[in-house]
């Protein structure tokens, strides 16, 4: 089994700081296997899923 690296990014454009990179190994067999859009699906769950986000109700934001 030959592994592969992809690198993903998620960038909000606000500043220099707003851009976060990961990196997930996938099989490569697995990979070339997938359509395009698979492959833009695939990274983009991997990338929003390491993304740091949230909402709160403003008058819930102190209370546990």
């Amino acid at each position: 089994m030959s592994m592969i690296t992809i690198k993903t990014w998620l960038d909000s454009g606000a500043n220099a700081h707003s851009c976060f990179e990961d990196e997930f190994d996938i099989d490569e067999a697995e990979w070339n296997a997938m359509t395009e859009e698979e492959r833009d699906e695939y990274a983009k769950e991997i990338a929003w899923d390491r993304m740091d986000w949230g909402w709160v109700v403003k008058e819930q934001e102190c209370k546990n």
